[in-house]
């Protein structure tokens, strides 16, 4: 049996609005066994769907993304190393290449 793939979300703040509930959608509906699912806020710590996404398994960090990009940078290389990652997605407004 395979691993699942591992997924990184980047989005500025779990609060209501349509992106979010875009992301919570896909999540709801998402196969677990292939799919495991952790999100970085790199906004504010707040988390409207917090008790949902500990349900769904989804593993929520923070890391503020100031206008230091350098320490940003580092430090999600250090959450794709030591989580092994294999797909990012950003969902962030600016430079969400």
């Amino acid at each position: 049996m395979t691993r699942p793939i591992k997924v990184l979300a980047i989005v500025t703040a779990m609060e209501t609005g349509g992106l979010e509930l875009y992301l919570l959608n896909v999540l709801r509906h998402l196969d677990r066994h292939n799919f495991e699912v952790s999100i970085v806020c790199t906004g504010r710590d707040s988390n409207w769907y917090k008790e949902e996404l500990d349900e769904l398994g989804v593993e929520i960090f923070y890391c503020h993304n100031s206008y230091f990009q350098v320490g940003y940078i580092y430090k999600i290389i250090k959450l794709l190393k030591k989580f092994k990652i294999d797909v990012v997605c950003d969902f962030r407004d600016d430079f969400s290449a």
